[in-house]
């Protein structure tokens, strides 16, 4: 079976992060976690994609994720945030593999931050979906 690439010879991924075909060097749109070849259509942003418009989470402690409040006023040592998709789906690094390492859910609302894009002067972490319900793993 031969990879699929595109005319520039770049690797084409069913990718796991947005469920999407796409070139393996596109990047995904920190609002709605679609590879960026499928969410602007046109040159147009639409107000739902500005990290803004969605808010964000604010860190007590700016460099410190640990002390992240979501607006819903959700604390770590509350209910938490957990490793998970953009559906705050909660996945476990350890049990599937599926986690992108980028992004957190609130589960009190089902928030999503991006964890890559916190920003240690400001505390801020943007939210990039959500609310929505939190889908926590089944018990084992």
């Amino acid at each position: 079976m031969s990879t699929q690439t595109t005319p520039t010879g770049i690797p084409i991924e069913d990718c796991a992060t947005c469920g999407y075909r796409h070139p393996v060097t596109r990047t995904h749109c920190t609002a709605c976690g679609k590879a960026t070849l499928f969410c602007h259509p046109g040159a147009a942003r639409t107000p739902a994609h500005e990290p803004s418009a969605r808010g964000y989470g604010v860190c007590e402690t700016s460099r410190y994720l640990d002390s992240l409040t979501c607006p819903c006023g959700n604390q770590p040592h509350a209910s938490g945030f957990y490793p998970s998709t953009m559906t705050a789906q909660e996945v476990s690094p350890d049990r599937n593999g599926a986690w992108d390492e980028r992004h957190v859910a609130c589960a009190s609302c089902g928030r999503v931050f991006d964890q890559t894009a916190h920003d240690e002067t400001t505390g801020r972490v943007p939210v990039v979906a959500g609310p929505q319900t939190f889908t926590p793993l089944p018990a084992t």
